[in-house]
């Protein structure tokens, strides 16, 4: 199962797993082994992977989730800007730090996989050879690098934060500069592969991938279907019928996608996209975001315009709810 990033839109992610623990006590086992995030979405997975079932169920609640999801101080653009201006990034690095330690403490990838017996993978990329594309961390990779450091580094998105090097716990138990990956920098790992499904499938034999979607700029490409799709049928019968609103308006939504695809797709291929400050428009559009089920937002919310900011308990909640009702339709084919 792969999450993927999106800010505070990651909380979707908080209700599918709800959904999927409950299943699981119920005895039905829908929950991987093999758990994967980018981002936001590495939060939620290390969350995942480092606690028993029973810690889980007590702890996806909103008090929970409103004491530790708070790692975009400042809240003010004003500050922001301030950051940016003087510093070239916008959050406080320092809140990051002390908000992902306090989740997950001094747990490397190994004593994770060795508590819980999830695989953890984080995905990031190298902001010194981006061409390198995306790499992957988990208990074989990097067994001793510090989850928190990981985390840091796969939610270094340009302008909101810098790129970090990972960190990993010594045999006194301190934590330094990672020996195999040495002085090299890391960022986001959506820049070049938000949902590094090959990757996955290479290295843990994973033959059927579930794939939690919940970025912006994805939903009118994933989250929207012309035929309908599991759990949301079109209404209406008959060859001529099939279409979501019909025909013509399926028509013209299937011409401006796939037209928007092409040129991003010709501008990578010609290797002439911009890059700005790690953000290649080359490889967002040539990346996959889905995968053999995937799940996202049944529509886009003003709620969104908040992305960036720390959640209120009622966005919470919201968001919460949003996530279940994002794996409700297609438990089916997670079965």
């Amino acid at each position: 199962m792969r999450s993927s990033g999106g800010a505070s839109l990651g909380l979707h992610h908080f209700g599918v797993l709800e959904v999927l623990l409950k299943a699981r006590a119920e005895g039905r086992n829908l929950l991987p082994r093999v758990i994967g995030g980018c981002s936001a979405g590495a939060v939620v997975a290390a969350w995942l992977c480092t606690r028993t079932d029973e810690e889980l169920l007590g702890q996806g609640t909103v008090e929970y989730l409103v004491e530790h999801w708070k790692a975009l101080s400042p809240n003010s653009w004003l500050f922001r800007l301030w950051n940016v201006l003087t510093k070239g990034y916008m959050c406080d690095i320092d809140v990051w730090k002390a908000s992902s330690k306090k989740l997950f403490g001094d747990l490397t990838f190994l004593e994770a996989y060795q508590r819980t017996g999830r695989v953890l993978n984080i995905s990031m990329t190298r902001a010194d050879r981006e061409e390198s594309g995306v790499q992957v961390m988990n208990y074989v990779t990097a067994p001793n690098v510090l989850i928190w450091s990981a985390i840091l580094c796969s939610c270094a998105f340009p302008f909101l934060s810098l790129p970090l090097p990972l960190r990993e716990k010594s045999p006194k138990g301190k934590a330094v500069i990672s020996k195999v990956f040495g002085c090299s920098y890391f960022h986001d790992g959506s820049l070049s592969g938000d949902i590094p499904t090959e990757q996955m499938r290479e290295a843990w034999a994973v033959s059927y991938s579930i794939v939690s979607q919940v970025n912006l700029h994805v939903f009118p490409f994933a989250g929207l279907r012309t035929h309908g799709e599991a759990g949301i049928p079109v209404h209406w019968r008959g060859r001529s019928s099939k279409w979501r609103a019909g025909f013509l308006l399926s028509a013209l939504e299937l011409f401006f996608k796939e037209h928007i695809r092409f040129l991003l797709r010709l501008i990578a291929l010609l290797d002439v996209s911009p890059t700005l400050r790690g953000i290649n428009a080359g490889s967002l559009a040539l990346q996959s975001y889905t995968g053999d089920v995937t799940l996202h937002p049944r529509y886009i919310s003003a709620r969104y315009l908040r992305l960036l900011n720390d959640t209120r308990p009622s966005d919470i909640s919201w968001y919460l709810q949003e996530g279940r009702l994002m794996a409700f339709p297609k438990l089916h084919l997670i079965r």
